[in-house]
């Protein structure tokens, strides 16, 4: 039994697991105040390990909500900005008025992040640089062992606490920060991650 529960959440009490059907879909744009096209399938346990998303990304064969985590109705916006987006490309100096004022203040950054935090950055020679972005070593924080889950919990806990979104892996055996910068990013961006990370690195 498939329920098709539109205009159900938000509007009325909802208990799936007690409702039992095989799956249910629901909207959260009529009445959650989501945006539109955000909806929800919710399939009961006894279909899961039959049930495959159309299309596959590295969350292939993993639990059930990742492999559809990148899943959902398209959104066609960005393609109808295209032209508004290269124009504004275009206004701000193009890729080398971009990289103006980006490549100083990247350099300023990520040796003011390493001084800080006592690491060092990615040893990378310069043909591999990526031109809006730099990679340094995170420090070593108590309670996050050198894992990609410590990664991922140390980039969730900084967005939950600071509203600040970070990007954080781990090889060679180090956790290691990726910082990026666009027009828009000023000295002070980065003065406020490093005190975010500071007060991270003393916990």
């Amino acid at each position: 039994v498939l329920v098709d529960g539109a205009h159900a959440p938000g509007q009325i009490e909802l208990n799936l697991e007690k409702l039992n059907a095989d799956f249910y879909t629901g909207n959260l744009h009529k009445w959650c105040f989501a945006p539109r096209g955000s909806a929800f399938l919710w399939v009961n346990k006894k279909h899961r390990d039959s049930l495959q998303p159309l299309v596959t990304s590295h969350n292939y064969q993993m639990d059930f909500s990742l492999q559809f985590f990148f899943q959902g109705t398209a959104d066609h916006t960005s393609y109808l900005c295209t032209q508004e987006a290269l124009q504004f490309h275009k206004d701000c100096g193009g890729m080398k008025g971009i990289k103006d004022h980006t490549e100083s203040l990247l350099d300023w950054a990520q040796q003011m992040l390493c001084h800080a935090l006592g690491t060092s950055i990615l040893p990378i020679p310069p043909s591999l640089q990526a031109p809006f972005m730099r990679v340094l070593r995170l420090p070593e924080m108590k309670g996050y062992p050198v894992k990609q889950e410590s990664a991922e919990s140390i980039g969730e806990q900084i967005i939950k606490d600071h509203n600040c979104v970070v990007a954080i892996t781990c090889f060679s055996g180090h956790l290691w920060l990726r910082i990026s910068a666009s027009v828009y990013n000023t000295r002070e961006d980065y003065l406020k991650l490093k005190d975010i990370l500071l007060q991270l690195k003393k916990e």
